[in-house]
């Protein structure tokens, strides 16, 4: 039977899963809310990534293109603003809001915004659950590499050399 000498390391392979199956689940999500806005809302993807918290705060402004045209202007800048928003206006967010839309029924409609609302609900959860994952992760390996320069001071650790190269540390 093989033990680690460290119980960090079962720790760090599993929350290293967990993790992997919430990306999996987040890029899942993101595509089915991508689907069904290409369903009713095409013009809601030029306004930039379904998966932001812009986009949420301007579905929850304009699920609709019907109630984009009668959403002020000002509130499109305060949502723009208070994401600090400048590559795109209000005025060109509510002019790709207003374009004209796909004819769907209002039942259909109602089925879809509902299914989008879900979507970004649990997206939210995804992403509180992902930087819960993230911070376990660098908690165990702080302490593993603070356990490991303890050890072999004279050397530099795994994780000095890891943290080393560009893009991850």
């Amino acid at each position: 039977r093989l033990e680690l000498k460290q119980p960090e390391y079962a720790q760090l392979r599993e929350w290293s899963r967990q993790r992997e199956t919430l990306v999996a689940d987040r890029t899942r999500l993101v595509n089915r809310m991508t689907g069904l806005f290409r369903r009713y809302y095409p013009q809601f993807l030029e306004t930039g990534a379904v998966d932001t918290t812009l986009a949420a705060a301007l579905f929850e402004l304009a699920p609709t293109p019907e109630r984009a045209a009668h959403t002020q202007l000002q509130s499109i800048e305060r949502v723009l603003r208070e994401h600090r928003i400048r590559r795109i206006s209000a005025d060109e967010v509510k002019a790709i809001l207003e374009r004209q839309p796909l004819f769907v029924g209002a039942h259909l409609l109602d089925a879809l915004v509902a299914q989008v609302e879900l979507a970004y609900e649990q997206l939210g959860l995804v992403d509180r659950q992902l930087a819960k994952c993230e911070t376990q992760i660098a908690q165990i390996v702080t302490k593993l590499h603070q356990e490991q320069k303890k050890a072999t001071p004279e050397k530099p650790s795994d994780i000095d050399i890891w943290m080393s190269i560009d893009g991850v540390g």
